[in-house]
Formats: C-alpha cells, sequence, structure tokens
C-alpha cells in the first residue's frame, strides 16, 4: 500500500472510533410525530423507540375525555438536533384546503426546551375554544422558526372525534 492510502485509511478508522456510540433513530419513526391518550414520561430514548417502531403509522384517531377537550403526550422523533431556543408545533386543519395551502395554521404553539437532541416529549391539550373541532383531520408539524424560515423536523395527523 502507498504512504497515502495508509494515511488516509488511519484517518477514517480514527474518525470511526470517535464517532458517538449512541445509534441513529431508526427509518420507521424519525420524522414522525405520534400521540398517545395516556400520559408518558419521558423513560428515554430507547424505550420510546421501541414503543412506537411497533405502531404502524403516526395517523391517530382521538376521542374527548369528560372536560370536552383532546388531551394527549406528543412524542416527537426528530430528523435532525434542532437549534437552540424554542420548539414550535404547528396544527394545520386538513378540511380547510385553503388556508393549509397558503400555509396558515389553526393553531401554533412555542414551548421553551432545553437539551433536545432528537426526541421531543409533550404534552398537549386540543380545545375547541382554542380553533379544534370535532370531525376535524389535522396535520402536526414540530420545529423551528429560524430566521424567517419555518423548520420542519417531525410531522403526523391526528383525527379527533366527537
Amino acid at each position: 500500500m502507498r504512504r497515502a492510502s495508509l494515511i488516509l485509511v488511519s484517518l477514517v478508522a480514527s474518525a470511526l472510533l470517535s464517532a458517538p456510540t449512541e445509534a441513529k433513530t431508526p427509518r420507521a419513526v424519525r420524522g414522525k410525530v405520534f400521540l398517545s391518550a395516556t400520559p408518558i414520561p419521558d423513560t428515554g430514548r430507547r424505550v420510546m423507540i421501541k414503543r412506537f417502531s411497533k405502531q404502524k403509522k403516526a395517523h391517530l384517531v382521538f376521542k374527548r375525555g369528560k372536560a370536552k377537550v383532546w388531551k394527549a403526550t406528543m412524542v416527537a422523533f426528530l430528523k435532525r438536533a434542532p437549534y437552540p431556543g424554542p420548539i414550535t408545533i404547528w396544527w394545520y386543519d386538513l378540511a380547510d384546503k385553503a388556508s393549509f395551502k397558503a400555509k396558515e395554521p389553526a393553531y401554533v404553539k412555542s414551548v421553551d426546551v432545553k437539551g433536545v437532541k432528537d426526541l421531543f416529549v409533550h404534552d398537549i391539550v386540543m380545545d375547541p375554544n382554542i380553533g379544534f373541532n370535532k370531525k376535524h383531520t389535522y396535520k402536526i408539524y414540530v420545529g423551528q422558526i429560524v430566521g424567517k424560515r419555518h423548520r420542519y423536523y417531525a410531522q403526523g395527523t391526528v383525527e379527533l372525534q366527537h
């Protein structure tokens, strides 16, 4: 082998050995938002991946509780680590095609978080008083506003029933 080839091989080997040992998020869940009607404690990345990788699709149907609101725990597996700053959640009503096309969300919420790498867990309440309607389907995007651009890291859909 030539000396240049040996140097290249040693550089690649050292880069691989110094890489973090944490595995990448599997494709089955990467970039997806999952919702659970039962509260989920943030038990860690590995447990969350195991729980939601078995779920066939991210589209869920929710029924209202006694309080007449839809409560859920959102688990978003982000495509990439976010920039420092708040995480933003956008809900788009798919029944209103004009506002979806114009990128006008039905509801927006920003959450200040620290230390989020590729897993975002947050309890949400979807209330009819703030724009959520029964028998409507909502597209959910999780991301950030960086400068003036919206950067989406995960998405999913939820259907709200009576």
